[in-house]
């Protein structure tokens, strides 16, 4: 009997979201507040994982009412491990990396749940690079400098005032010195690029509306 309430319970609920008109085109919303969780894959094929929350204000363009026009703000947490080896030693490497950007959200709402969107986001990181040399001693170092984020994504409008998504992102940065400089120093040498830690990140977000 519990089972069979449970299934009844969740064909009620199936059939009340493919009800709602749900249509993204009217009355509108002018907040957001949306949370993704991400994979990472830096341009070294490092793997990692990275947490954003994004508030925004925003709403319809009145002459193109299939758009929307957001301002965002981004705060983001991106977090790896990795090695770099050489003859007779090997360094196990923790990079944490705190970035804060802001820039325009545009969406298009092309059916009345279904929604595509692009964003551009200028900001800055701070960056945390913790290196383990032959498992003895740990030397850390930061760096600061201007990040560069271009994404975009898709969304379903569950409810009028919640959305399911899934977003892609690529993110650049400027800067990196006093890690390129440490690796030097230590005897594991990165590129200018390498040690830039370019990466792309796909992950799945919940927005909130209102």
């Amino acid at each position: 009997m519990p089972k069979s309430g449970a299934i009844t319970g969740t064909m009620a609920l199936l059939a009340v979201l493919l009800a709602w008109p749900g249509d993204a085109r009217a009355g509108g919303t002018h907040f957001l507040v949306e949370g993704q969780v991400s994979g990472l894959l830096t341009d070294t094929t490092d793997f990692g994982q990275a947490s954003t929350l994004v508030l925004g204000f925003g709403g319809k363009l009145r002459r193109v009412p299939l758009f929307r026009f957001y301002l965002t703000a981004q705060v983001g947490y991106d977090w790896f491990d990795t090695a770099r080896a050489r003859a007779a030693a090997e360094a196990r490497i923790r990079q944490d990396d705190l970035l804060y950007t802001f820039g325009p959200r545009i969406y298009l709402a092309f059916t009345n749940r279904a929604r595509l969107y692009f964003d551009l986001m200028l900001g800055g990181y701070w960056g945390r690079s913790e290196w383990r040399v032959n498992g003895l001693e740990t030397y850390r170092t930061e760096d600061q400098g201007l990040a560069f984020v271009a994404g975009f994504g898709f969304q379903y409008r569950l409810l009028r005032a919640l959305s399911l998504g899934l977003r892609f992102d690529r993110c650049e940065f400027t800067g990196r010195l006093h890690r390129r400089n440490l690796s030097a120093f230590l005897g594991f040498p990165e590129t200018k690029s390498e040690a830039l830690l370019g990466r792309m990140r796909l992950g799945l977000t919940l927005t909130a509306h209102f």
